[in-house]
């Protein structure tokens, strides 16, 4: 009756084979459904994490832009600070060596020769300042007498010109007097 027995107990577990068959079709459905609900959480959260990770990236580069610009604005105040220092220090110098010219072209023997130089030529420059003042006042003087003085100025030099003729003939006259006697 062994065999009976186990006949027995494959067919009752024959026809529990359907249900059996159902129920862990069920289960599998139901972890089918548990594994994608669990798949699409794990997206969504990989999706936020990118997300976040993107926006973190972004202020990072923003971030790294201010710096660089922070950076290179001091490094060039630095710069300019720099070049402003130096030309001051090359202006400098050229004043120094300005007055080192100065100083080496203008020495004390030179001073007193040039100061001379310059009164000698203030007083030239004033004395001609006066002759063309009074060459001025006397032309004014000769123009407001009109044409009677050109008239009068023409029989003058016509009055030399005979003085000096006569003159020239009595030197003349005296030469040959003093040769005949």
């Amino acid at each position: 009756m062994p065999a009976a027995g186990s006949e027995e107990l494959q067919l009752a577990k024959a026809g529990q084979l359907p249900q059996l068959v159902s129920q862990r079709l069920q289960e599998l459905r139901a972890t089918e459904e548990r594994l994608q609900s669990r798949r699409h959480e794990r997206a969504s959260r990989v999706s936020a994490r990118h997300k976040v990770l993107t926006e973190s990236c972004l202020e990072l580069q923003q971030l790294l832009e201010q710096h660089k610009l922070a950076v290179r604005v001091e490094a060039e105040r630095v710069t300019v600070d720099h070049l402003h220092t130096q030309c001051r220090a090359m202006l400098g110098k050229m004043e120094v060596m300005q007055y080192q010219l100065l100083k080496g072209v203008f020495s004390d023997g030179r001073l007193q020769a040039l100061k001379k130089l310059r009164s000698h030529l203030l007083q030239a420059c004033s004395s001609q300042e006066k002759q063309v003042l009074q060459t001025r006042q006397a032309l004014q003087h000769y123009q407001s007498f009109g044409a009677s003085f050109a008239r009068l100025a023409q029989e003058y030099q016509e009055v030399l010109a005979e003085t000096e003729n006569k003159q020239w003939a009595l030197s003349e006259l005296g030469k040959s007097d003093a040769q005949v006697s």
